[in-house]
């Protein structure tokens, strides 16, 4: 059974259908600007491929449904944050810096609280606070 519906149960999911199969059918039926996030409601972990008895490749179903939903939209914030930390990254003294910003974040502790857009992620849940020690520290 999928980790996130067996924490979340169907309710989280704004689905007639529950679980798995309901991201995969709701887009479906209704199209992905109704359900954009339904694609993205999973892990891609594979347990339902795993379970199901009649073996419907729902992984490849929700990555095929995600490829619509930013064809249909791609402006989406997640695209824009992508292609900031991509460019972050192309650079090694880029990168260095912004790891060297994400220590600061330390002394702030557990973010409760972010500007707009981000807002909608610490409205429910908090950002956790950096590790004292990187990984490229360690």
């Amino acid at each position: 059974m999928c980790p996130v519906y067996e924490r979340t149960g169907g309710q989280a999911y704004g689905s007639v259908y529950p679980g798995p199969i309901g991201a995969v059918l709701s887009p479906q039926l209704t199209g992905v600007k109704g359900n954009p996030w339904l694609p993205f409601a999973s892990t891609l972990c594979g347990a339902c491929l795993d379970v199901c008895p009649v073996a419907i490749d729902i992984p490849n179903m929700l990555v095929h449904l995600r490829a619509r939903v930013v064809a249909e939209d791609p402006h989406r914030a997640e695209g824009v944050a992508m292609a900031a930390v991509a460019w972050t990254m192309r650079s090694p003294r880029r990168w260095a810096r912004a790891l060297r910003a994400l220590r600061l974040g330390r002394w702030l502790g557990r973010l409760r609280w972010l500007p707009p857009p981000l807002s909608r992620w610490t409205a429910s849940r908090d950002l956790a606070a950096p590790p004292a020690q990187t990984f490229r520290d360690w």
